[in-house]
């Protein structure tokens, strides 16, 4: 999974000029959690209860990667 996003990181800076790439993970998912941490991405912030999974809500933890962060 970490190769797969690291080559969409690639392909939305290089090719599709996008300056900001956003990650957002669950807070208590540390699998998701590990691929922005990774590759580099710079850690935002916590949304309180910002998802729905079954039947209850969880925090949301953001990453960014910025192309001047590469």
């Amino acid at each position: 999974m970490t190769k797969t996003v690291e080559f969409l990181v690639r392909y939305c800076h290089e090719e599709l000029d996008i300056n900001r790439v956003t990650i957002r993970a669950a807070v208590g998912n540390e699998k998701s959690r590990a691929i922005p941490f990774r590759l580099g991405f710079h850690e935002e912030g916590i949304t309180r209860a910002a998802q729905f999974i079954q039947g209850k809500y969880h925090d949301v933890i953001s990453y960014s990667l910025l192309q001047a962060d590469r």
